[in-house]
């Protein structure tokens, strides 16, 4: 009971960040603004009919996350330094143009499972004929057993897709696109 409780305290929405939505389990949070406009998200999920061991395959294999979520087109490997891998990726965006962008992916260890980091350098330098660079793209995956079984995952992004889209678009993405990738990674782990 007293572990019930203290996990539900640490819960709470992160310090600057307040609730938008819940839904699969999770409840998404967003954070405020940025110097550059970007909009923080983080998303907090118990789920507890999935091994943390599925979502930690799912998640190490950074080619694979293709298969796993409908907005990444394509993730292929083009460098590796050490434990980092520098990844590029193209991402659909509904209504716009598709996005490209190269990230260092990389995994850590956390109390109870591992996190799995990721950062842009920068723009992609020259994106295939009507992709648009991606400005800034980092976040994280932070895999854990939960207290009462199952599975807490945990999504933080920031994203600048760059180029122009429709703020209906960006607000889509923060409450029900965040819903949308909680649900994809979900399933793909509960086959």
């Amino acid at each position: 009971m007293i572990t019930t409780l203290l996990f539900s305290a640490a819960l709470a929405a992160p310090s600057g960040f307040t609730e938008v939505k819940q839904a699969n389990d999770c409840t998404v949070y967003k954070g405020t603004a940025g110097a550059d406009g970007v909009v923080p998200i983080y998303a907090d999920c118990h789920w507890s009919e999935i091994d943390p061991d599925k979502l930690h395959k799912l998640q190490y294999d950074w080619e694979g996350h293709a298969a796993v979520f409908s907005t990444v087109i394509s993730s292929k490997i083009v460098k590796k330094d050490g434990e980092k891998s520098l990844v590029h990726q193209v991402h659909a965006i509904s209504g716009v143009s598709n996005r490209e962008v190269e990230i260092w992916m990389w995994r850590e260890p956390v109390d109870g499972g591992f996190q799995y980091s990721w950062k842009s350098d920068g723009p992609v330098a020259e994106p295939e004929k009507g992709n648009v660079a991606t400005t800034r793209h980092e976040g994280y995956w932070r895999v854990t057993k939960h207290p009462d079984g199952g599975s807490r995952a945990e999504y933080s992004l920031i994203y600048d897709p760059g180029g122009s889209v429709p703020g209906f678009l960006v607000r889509w993405f923060q409450t029900s696109g965040t819903i949308a990738t909680t649900e994809e990674l979900r399933a793909a782990a509960a086959k």
